[in-house]
């Protein structure tokens, strides 16, 4: 007999408080088990599933790369029946559109952190152009929430004395 103590460093194998022991001759009962418990899908397969039915959208190659590329990065809505996959502004990024003078017109500043942090969909002239009025600005708002341009009150609650 196995305890359990010795799969909990598996992932996704959680042990409950009591000590269960499994039996190697009674392989049926945890068999059955591990067939009705289905692995939860990973916020990669959530995303590659959303686009599959979009037109040009990535596949999971391209969800991988970005992933491997920018360590991080995000899908959200505007009227919950589209998608967009960006990354957030990096320092660098930032420094370099406030270099350009991009940051003297609101606009010209939008469309520049869309530009730089959009990853899907291309963020193509016809993109900035065509869209509804208030897409590039409500992306904006995200993407700079997502890179640490958050409201003062909350910047100032998150204080902690230690």
């Amino acid at each position: 007999m196995v305890q359990s103590s010795l799969i909990n460093n598996v992932e996704g194998i959680v042990s409950t408080s009591e000590d269960v022991l499994i039996d190697p001759e009674n392989t049926q009962e945890v068999d059955d088990a591990t067939e009705a418990s289905a692995p939860e899908a990973s916020p990669l397969d959530e995303l590659e599933q959303l686009l599959s039915n979009q037109e040009d959208a990535p596949d999971r190659m391209d969800l991988e790369q970005w992933k491997d590329i920018h360590g991080k990065f995000y899908a959200s809505s505007i009227d919950g029946d589209d998608v967009y996959v960006w990354k957030s502004l990096k320092r660098f990024d930032y420094k370099s559109i406030a270099a350009s003078g991009a940051m003297e017109k609101q606009e010209t500043f939008e469309n520049s952190v869309v530009r730089k942090c959009l990853l899907w969909p291309r963020p193509t002239p016809e993109f900035f152009q065509a869209g509804d009025a208030g897409t590039i600005p409500t992306l904006f708002k995200q993407i700079m929430h997502q890179s640490g341009f958050i409201p003062d009150d909350v910047a100032l609650s998150m204080i902690r004395r230690v």
